[in-house]
C-alpha cells in the first residue's frame, strides 16, 4: 500500500494564502463563514484565544516527520488597521509561511482576513468554544502538486491536480496540556478538509491539522496529517512554541 505524503508547503498555501492589498479592500465576492461575529472586542490582550498586540512574538520549532531537520519560525504582530473603524492587526504568520494575515478577536473568536484565489474572512478559533462542529471556509487552489512515497521508499511526484476543499473545525477542551509555562488547560481545533482524489496516486485522502490554543497566550502547538482511503492516519509536520514575549 503506497504511503501518501503531502509537502507541507503545499498544504500552507491551500490554508492561508495572503494578499494585504486584497484584504484591506475587499470586494463583493469575498466569501464569509456561516459564523459571523456581533462585535470586535476593545480589548485584543486579555480573555482572549489569541492576544493582539503591535510587537507580540511566538517563536516555533518546526519538524518534519522523518527528518532530523530543525527549523524555526516566528509569528510577528506587525501593526494595526481599521477596517470599517474596528482594529484589526496584520501578522506575519511564521505557521503558513506568509505575510499580511489579519487578525482580530471578536466575540465568537479569532478571525483571519485571506486570500485563496478568492478574499475570505474566517473563524480561525473559536471562543468561547461551544465545542460542536463548525464551517471555516472553502479554499480554492489550483496548481497543487501532491508529492508521495511508496513502500520501498521510491519517490513520485503526482500530476497537476485543482483542489477545492470545504473545511470544518471540531473544538475540544484539553486539561493540562504541556506548554513552554507548565501545563495549562487549552483548546484542541481539529481542521479537516473534504478529501482529494490524487490521479497518479491512485487513492484518495484526507487534510487536516490540529491548533491548540491557550488563551490569553495563543498558538502552542500545530500538527499536519494526511488520511488516506483505507483510514491510516499520517503526522507530517510539527510545529511546537518555544518562545514568546507574551505574558500569562
Amino acid at each position: 500500500m503506497r504511503k501518501i505524503f503531502i509537502l507541507f508547503n503545499l498544504i500552507v498555501l491551500i490554508l492561508l494564502i495572503s494578499s494585504c492589498e486584497d484584504i484591506l479592500n475587499p470586494n463583493n465576492e469575498t466569501h464569509r463563514t456561516k459564523i459571523k461575529y456581533h462585535a470586535v472586542l476593545k480589548d485584543q490582550e486579555h480573555s482572549v484565544i489569541m492576544p493582539l498586540k503591535v510587537g507580540n512574538e511566538w517563536e516555533y520549532k518546526f519538524t518534519r516527520t522523518g527528518s532530523s531537520e530543525v527549523e524555526y519560525y516566528k509569528t510577528i504582530v506587525r501593526r494595526d488597521t481599521l477596517i470599517d473603524g474596528k482594529k484589526w492587526f496584520i501578522v506575519s504568520d511564521a505557521l503558513h509561511l506568509m505575510s499580511g494575515n489579519i487578525f482580530t478577536n471578536t466575540d465568537n473568536g479569532l478571525f483571519v482576513f485571506s486570500t485563496c484565489n478568492c478574499t475570505c474572512l474566517g473563524l480561525r478559533a473559536e471562543y468561547p468554544a461551544n465545542f460542536k462542529t463548525y464551517y471555516f471556509m472553502k479554499f480554492k487552489y489550483s496548481p497543487l502538486f501532491v508529492n508521495y512515497y511508496t513502500d520501498n521508499g521510491e519517490f513520485i511526484k503526482s500530476d497537476e491536480i485543482t483542489a477545492e476543499l470545504d473545511s470544518w473545525i471540531d473544538v475540544e477542551k484539553i486539561k493540562g496540556f504541556p506548554t513552554i509555562f507548565g501545563k495549562k488547560d487549552c483548546y484542541k481545533y481539529h481542521m479537516h478538509f473534504d478529501p482529494i482524489t490524487i490521479k497518479n496516486a491512485k487513492a484518495s485522502y484526507y487534510l487536516s491539522y490540529d491548533e491548540y490554543y491557550v488563551p490569553d497566550l495563543g498558538l502552542v502547538r500545530q500538527e499536519y496529517f494526511t488520511t488516506n482511503d483505507k483510514g491510516l492516519v499520517n503526522l507530517i509536520a510539527t510545529y511546537e512554541l518555544i518562545k514568546t514575549n507574551v505574558k500569562i
